[in-house]
């Protein structure tokens, strides 16, 4: 009986856990019991008038007088409710005590009484607790209490024909509560159902909404502050305030690429003073500088042997590591550290990667303009000296060398800012739905990605093509791990030599 009462009460909970529905039934049914208490208390004292001033039946002393503590019990029940003093989970529990206490008096009055008429209000009764509950258990329970009773009564005071037509009226009854009970209980959940998955989706929409109010923002800035170091802080300081994490940091190579430090910081983990990270390459973040692919990590174990201690805030629970990519380069890492475990979802991480995306444009905007300084400071050291030997003979030409220096300085400027804004904007509609679904759009989208990539390296060969030019480009001899720069040269080429069929 009671898998085939499940089977009828069986909904699609559509994703939504069965303890989640019900502890939102219970909550719901625990807002209306003082209202149900005081009510009940209410009618008990119109019961009492009634018996004092107009039935007068047989024993109506001691039915007032368990009416007057019914009453008691009933207001101090419901002020103690309504005072939350009572879990949400008991909700069932309390409604049954209403129910009981109703049916104390109701059997009271019968046997008292002894009228057949009073199988009516057993009848009523029934009926009325089928609204109370949303467990069929405690509903067939008190209909079995009920029936009891009834059964009782019929032992005490059968005699008349009355007695089969109120028991066809109880039966009745019974049997139309537990169909009103059954289709009570299911609208119910199937409205506690829409309830969450809405919330659900509302919360969504209210995440992505800060997510893409996040990049949008932090596009603005890439594409409004030169400054490295101001730039990077800047969106370090934005994502933590946004989403509140507990530590903030991007690390970028430095010396020979064995050690990676944190040029940026933001956090509460930072207290004011920056904590200087640093990672090896063999740790965490450098794994994702090493192979450029991201690390979520929803706990730390020594089990793992890429971890190094001092790469994660002192009361980090779980971490998401992102590579800050520009083409085919890992240029640093994007660190977010968390002090609640499991804090990021997989469905985050192309977010925050589309974030790592434009702080990668920005860090190679940074580089850029940096050549570019450095190239208009060579040429304005030549042309000073050139000036100084030659003031009176080559004026002209000195003018014409800093128009040449400016020249380049904002065209370079001009043309990188368009580029930046561009890929950017490429980049964000690659993440989209319609996007990704649509196999003409997409194929646009990458045309448009392809030719941004082809301009930038248009540009850094022109300024390589005006350092020759000049005589100004200087060579900076490193040790080289030949085996990696052949593995990058052939997976960069690899497919032209086979489209040309070359060896």
């Amino acid at each position: 009986l009671r898998r085939s009462l499940n089977d009828l009460l069986l909904l699609d909970n559509l994703g939504v856990p069965v303890e989640q529905v019900n502890l939102a039934l219970n909550r719901a049914q625990m807002r209306t019991l003082p209202f149900m208490y005081f009510s009940i208390a209410f009618l008990f004292f119109a019961y009492i008038l009634m018996q004092v001033f107009v039935l007068q039946e047989p024993g109506f002393a001691l039915m007032v007088f368990v009416s007057l503590i019914s009453i008691g019990f009933l207001l101090v029940m419901g002020w103690l409710i309504q005072n939350g003093r009572f879990s949400s989970k008991r909700s069932e529990l309390l409604a049954a005590i209403i129910a009981f206490t109703i049916l104390i008096s109701l059997q009271l009055r019968f046997y008292l009484t002894g009228e057949p008429q009073q199988v009516a209000n057993l009848a009523l009764f029934v009926f009325g607790t089928a609204v109370l509950f949303f467990d069929t258990r405690w509903y067939l329970f008190m209909s079995a209490l009920t029936l009891a009773g009834l059964l009782h009564a019929l032992y005490l005071f059968a005699g008349s024909d009355d007695w089969r037509y109120n028991i066809v009226v109880f039966l009745a009854a019974t049997a139309v509560g537990l169909v009103a009970h059954i289709s009570r209980v299911r609208a119910y959940r199937r409205t506690e159902i829409m309830r969450i998955r809405e919330q659900r989706q509302r919360h969504q929409l209210e995440r992505r909404n800060l997510q893409l109010r996040t990049n949008m923002a932090a596009g603005r800035q890439i594409t409004s502050i030169l400054d490295l170091d101001t730039l990077l802080q800047h969106i370090a300081s934005m994502v933590w305030e946004k989403y509140r994490i507990y530590y903030v940091g991007v690390f970028l190579p430095e010396g020979n690429g064995q050690t990676l430090r944190a040029v940026a910081e933001a956090g509460r983990a930072v207290n004011g003073e920056r904590l200087n990270l640093t990672a090896g390459a063999k740790g965490h973040i450098g794994w994702v500088m090493a192979y450029g692919e991201s690390l979520n990590l929803r706990g730390f174990g020594e089990e793992n042997g890429r971890f190094i201690p001092t790469e994660k805030a002192p009361k980090t629970l779980s971490e998401l590591l992102l590579p800050l990519e520009m083409g085919e380069r890992v240029l640093g890492v994007l660190d977010l550290q968390s002090s609640r475990p499991v804090r990021f979802s997989q469905e985050e991480i192309p977010v925050f990667q589309l974030l790592a995306d434009q702080m990668a444009v920005a860090l190679e905007n940074a580089r850029l303009y940096a050549e570019v300084t450095q190239f208009n400071q060579q040429l304005e050291g030549m042309v000073a000296e050139r000036t100084d030997e030659l003031q009176t003979a080559y004026s002209h030409l000195e003018q014409l060398d800093k128009t040449k220096a400016d020249f380049i300085t904002i065209a370079s400027h001009e043309m990188l800012t368009p580029l930046t804004i561009i890929t950017l904007n490429a980049q964000m509609f690659m993440e989209e739905e319609k996007i990704q679904t649509d196999h003409m759009y997409r194929s646009w989208v990458e045309g448009i990605d392809r030719g941004v990539v082809r301009m930038r390296e248009v540009v850094e060969t022109m300024l390589d093509i005006a350092k020759i030019d000049s005589e100004s480009l200087t060579l900076h001899m490193a040790p080289l791990d030949m085996h990696f720069f052949l593995q990058q040269i052939i997976k960069r080429f690899q497919g032209s030599v086979a489209d040309r069929q070359l060896k």
